[in-house]
């Protein structure tokens, strides 16, 4: 994002990968020119999704963790590769994952037909490594979803994330 201002075409292009990816939910205006999904890394991608500066679409990261968590490893990879607020919006939207992951846990997995199955273990560490709490985690998600309160409710549901 440059001045305020945000790259349409690179956010048109990231819903259209996201679309091939099963990320339906976003609606771009079809004017980038598409690109093989399969050609895409997906260490860049994450990295993409990150930097956009776009909520809606840096958020959808979160749905692509929960749909494909053989991108794991990339995920992984991302975080070593990238710095500043690329890093740490991949820390922060990966560890919305793992607590939206527990937190709907059993309605993801009716919805997915499948268990939901994003891996913990190589994200353990984020918590230690970032300032994050559940709080600011759950503020964090409100801000960027446009939410202008959160429950308080939600935010003590998960005992053991909350450090």
């Amino acid at each position: 994002m440059m001045n305020g201002r945000f790259d349409w075409d690179e956010v048109d292009s990231l819903i259209t990968l996201l679309h091939a990816k099963g990320i339906s939910y976003l609606i771009g205006d079809g004017s980038s020119v598409s690109e093989d999904d399969r050609s895409v890394d997906p260490v860049h991608l994450i990295q993409r999704l990150a930097a956009c500066g776009y909520p809606l679409v840096e958020n959808a990261s979160i749905s692509l963790f929960i749909l494909h968590p053989e991108l794991a490893p990339s995920v992984v990879e991302a975080l070593q590769r990238s710095e500043g607020d690329i890093a740490e919006n991949i820390a922060v939207v990966t560890l919305a994952t793992l607590y939206l992951q527990q937190w709907w846990f059993f309605r993801l997995a009716f919805a997915l037909g499948r268990l939901p199955c994003f891996p913990e273990a190589p994200f353990v560490s984020l918590w230690e490594e970032t300032s994050l709490t559940v709080t600011s985690l759950w503020l964090w998600i409100a801000w960027t979803a446009g939410a202008t309160r959160v429950s308080t409710a939600a935010v003590r549901c998960s005992p053991q994330l909350s450090r």
